[in-house]
């Protein structure tokens, strides 16, 4: 329950921090008389479609609030373009967790900006997100009709779930009516997903190439790196069969790491999900006398570790040169140790050897949380500490591993 609080404590941070910084990118707002202002836009992660952004003419200007009451469309250069629009948007849900008892075909009318994917001289894509699912419009350039792509998933009365792809009939005819001899089109649509990447390649083809104005480039993306980190891994022992004087010892360790970063939305990269693959190997020594000196008890034990990591990291500081990050995440680790032994001796008398004690713990969860700097986008440092976390537990006894670390990562932008 501890792991699970940290992470929703990091997670509402990072939720502060990403509301609380501002990132202003060169663009333009349409006003309601159709009058195109320069400037900047604070261009955010939107998941959903936003309904107001903050604008400035110039960055030495006061904060302007772009709302669908006062304006028609904004854009951020090259990267992201909105368009107002009344839509109808439909309020059955793609989850089958949560699809109703027959098909639902309800819809609401809203007027809402449009996030353009395909803008062409013909038929335009663009998609709206809600609290419903992803909702997707062809747009006729030249009657401005408006073709909502739709898609259910009922329970029918057998309690068998059932999908209703309208959206390939209605993909295919705009296919007969606009590309009645493209032979490779009706199959590509007869095989879409519902989803911006197929709709996007059938709308490219429906314009035909002599037809296509521009095309929105995705804004996510990938990276590899590569990484060194130095541990001070610690284990403490607590319970009665431990009569260590010091309770616990620690040791240094080097350790390597590979791994993949997920970047929502490359044009901001404030928000990361990484998944990092670790290996290291600690060996872990105490045996100390009691204080009456006549009882001595030694372990030796090698554990070599393999770790899983997905974790969020967020970048609370980021211009191109230098960015200051914090990140956290769920450890998944992987044990295997030497053959091991403990052994007491009491009163100058034979060794107690208990073969295999205490029984460690193949797998282990724990939170690692890091801070650090990242330089022209190929370095990053950090510093962390992993979570106080069981490798042995039972009735009356425990041993737990945490760690300090420090190291370096190249990234492969």
């Amino acid at each position: 329950m501890r792991y699970i609080y940290t992470l929703l404590f990091f997670y509402l941070l990072f939720s502060f921090a990403a509301k609380a910084q501002s990132n202003f990118k060169p663009g333009y707002v349409v006003n309601t008389k159709q009058d195109t202002v320069i400037g900047f836009i604070d261009y955010r992660e939107w998941v959903r479609n936003p309904t107001q952004v903050t604008f400035r003419k110039d960055m030495n200007q006061p904060d302007q609030k772009i709302t669908l009451e006062n304006s028609t469309a904004f854009g951020v250069n090259g990267i992201e373009y909105y368009y107002k629009a009344t839509i109808q948007a439909s309020t059955s849900s793609l989850n089958p967790s949560v699809v109703s008892n027959g098909i639902d075909t309800s819809v609401t009318t809203n007027t809402v900006f449009l996030k353009t994917l395909v803008k062409g001289k013909v038929l335009s894509l663009y998609s709206y997100n809600n609290e419903y699912k992803a909702h997707y419009y062809i747009i006729n350039e030249i009657t401005n009709k408006i073709i909502a792509l739709n898609k259910y998933v009922y329970l029918n009365e057998a309690k068998v779930y059932v999908n209703v792809n309208s959206y390939i009939n209605q993909l295919l005819s705009l296919a007969i009516q606009y590309q009645p001899n493209d032979k490779n089109l009706q199959p590509l649509i007869a095989r879409s997903g519902y989803n911006a990447g197929d709709f996007t390649n059938i709308v490219l083809q429906l314009n035909g190439e002599a037809g296509l104005k521009h095309t929105i480039k995705h804004n996510n993306g990938m990276r590899f790196f590569v990484g060194a980190a130095v541990k001070n891994n610690k284990v403490s022992f607590d319970g009665p069969n431990f009569l260590f004087v010091k309770h616990s010892t620690s040791t240094v360790v080097p350790e390597l790491s590979a791994g993949i970063d997920y970047i929502p939305n490359k044009n901001i990269g404030v928000l990361v999900f990484r998944f990092e693959l670790a290996a290291s190997q600690s060996r872990f020594t105490i045996a100390d006398p009691q204080s009456n000196a006549v009882a001595l008890h030694s372990l030796d034990f090698k554990q070599t570790a393999m770790s899983l990591t997905p974790q969020m990291l967020y970048n609370v500081y980021s211009t191109d040169k230098l960015k200051v990050f914090v990140n956290a995440g769920a450890s998944f680790n992987f044990y295997s140790y030497n053959k091991h032994s403990y052994i007491s001796k009491f009163n100058n008398s034979t060794e107690n050897i208990q073969e295999g004690y205490p029984k460690f713990k193949s797998f282990q969860l724990a939170v690692p949380i890091n801070v650090g700097v990242e330089v022209v986008k190929k370095f990053q440092v950090f510093a962390g500490y992993v979570l106080p976390a069981a490798i042995h537990e039972d009735a009356v006894r425990t041993t737990h591993i945490s760690s300090i670390q420090g190291g370096v990562k190249y990234l492969f932008n």
